[in-house]
């Protein structure tokens, strides 16, 4: 208990950390999310705004929509670009 204080954490995560203790990190999903990007989508918009090197995420997002590229959304265009 005196560890627990000095530490200031709670006791049931104490124990949560304690059992986990030696364990692999797992992800909780078997199979990616619905809202990931698959490779050949990054793929496609990072050729696509090699091509338009002057434009913005947000732009460069809805001319993809426009062209029928690629699908995504302009945070998703960002994280990419």
């Amino acid at each position: 208990m005196k560890l627990i204080r000095q530490i200031g954490i709670g006791q049931s995560k104490y124990y949560d950390w304690k059992k986990r203790y030696g364990k692999e990190n797992n992800h909780n999903a078997k199979e990616n999310k619905r809202g990931w990007l698959l490779d050949w989508e990054k793929e496609a918009i990072v050729k696509y705004a090699e091509k338009h090197l002057g434009e913005g995420y947000r732009r460069l997002t809805y001319m993809m929509l426009d062209e029928d590229v690629v699908a995504v959304s302009p945070s998703s265009v960002y994280r990419v670009y």
